[in-house]
């Protein structure tokens, strides 16, 4: 049984427990309970869900600072000749990167390249310099 199935169990005990036998009646499932508040849940987290949001948030952190400490011993140790999305699990794994990598997941669902300067308005930029009219012969 791996660590999260344990937390849940124990959750799931705080939140149902009917005493002593343990019989209490089971007013939410764990899906409501777990849900956002809008949507009538008590908004708590669902723990690997959250976990694994923290993980992709620190494979984010390689990808938008790769000039920091921690990036550069990643990126020589893990992927030295590719980027980041393409690297491979490697030989003797850190737990931290196994963690990364399976993050990898997740980035990719959200991440899209940007093209020019994001400070320019997309609104004032002509995307044609001259307009040059043509008649079309029909």
């Amino acid at each position: 049984m791996g660590l999260w199935m344990i937390l849940k169990k124990m959750l799931n005990s705080f939140w149902w427990s009917g005493g002593q036998n343990n019989k209490g009646i089971r007013w939410m499932s764990w899906d409501k309970l777990t849900g956002p508040k809008n949507d009538g849940g008590l908004g708590l987290r669902d723990l690997r869900a959250f976990n694994m949001a923290m993980v992709a948030k620190t494979g984010w952190h390689l990808l938008s600072n790769p000039q920091s400490l921690v990036a550069r011993c990643y990126k020589a140790r893990y992927f030295p000749r590719m980027s980041f999305f393409d690297a491979n699990l490697g030989n003797n794994p850190s737990f931290v990167w196994r963690s990364i990598w399976q993050a990898r997941k997740i980035l990719t669902l959200g991440c899209r390249r940007s093209i020019g300067d994001v400070a320019e308005n997309i609104m004032q930029v002509p995307l044609v310099d001259d307009v040059v009219e043509v008649e079309l012969e029909a």
